[in-house]
């Protein structure tokens, strides 16, 4: 399943998704979010009953990520989910309220795996970040790579395009463009589509 927006300049079919964004009211997830909505359909996994400036076509599911049985009410009737969450006031984290990467990044990631897995979600794709590898001592990495690792080891497959088109990168990367008011492009290594692709398939 192709299911980026831009593909259709590439001379390719789009079928439609319903897509579940957990972290979709942050500054990468929502500006995914917004891209994304002009094909698809697009739903966001939010803390808040009333989430700040949402995105028109999005249909907001409340809900934690901490929460396996959250995650799996949110999954209802979807092919794809995206996991952008990210903790509040990262990258300083807040273990009294659980605002860690361990808690968010890594347990996080393994509940969404485990609610992907019961509702039968067809694809999933973990937004990571730069310099993640074996090897790394530091809570980011270390978390991040255990957050791979649980999608990778899910039997889970990748959507087709990250691993032989890379249109997923050229969307983050525009939507960063469009969504920094100061004209700073935000730069975030992908890994997914090419660390995880031990998982992927082509359909």
């Amino acid at each position: 399943m192709i299911f980026l927006a831009n593909a259709l300049k590439n001379g390719m079919k789009i079928h439609m998704a319903n897509i579940l964004i957990c972290g979709g009211t942050g500054f990468v997830g929502s500006a995914i979010a917004k891209k994304l909505t002009d094909q698809h359909q697009v739903k966001v996994l939010t803390r808040s009953a009333h989430p700040k400036n949402p995105i028109a076509g999005v249909h907001y599911v409340q809900g934690d990520i901490s929460s396996v049985s959250d995650l799996e009410h949110a999954m209802e009737n979807c092919d794809v989910v995206i996991n952008a969450a990210q903790f509040n006031n990262a990258p300083f984290e807040n273990p009294k309220k659980n605002l860690t990467y361990e808690k968010v990044d890594a347990e996080g990631t393994e509940n969404v795996v485990a609610a992907s897995k019961k509702m039968n979600i067809s694809q999933i794709l973990y937004i990571s970040g730069a310099g993640v590898e074996e090897g790394k001592t530091e809570n980011w990495f270390v978390a991040k790579l255990r957050a791979e690792k649980s999608i990778r080891n899910s039997g889970i497959q990748l959507p087709r395009s990250f691993d032989r088109h890379g249109f997923m990168e050229k969307v983050i990367m525009e939507s960063f463009e469009s969504n920094d008011s100061n004209g700073e492009i935000f730069t975030r290594r992908i890994h997914s589509w090419k660390r995880l692709s031990v998982s992927s398939r082509y359909i």
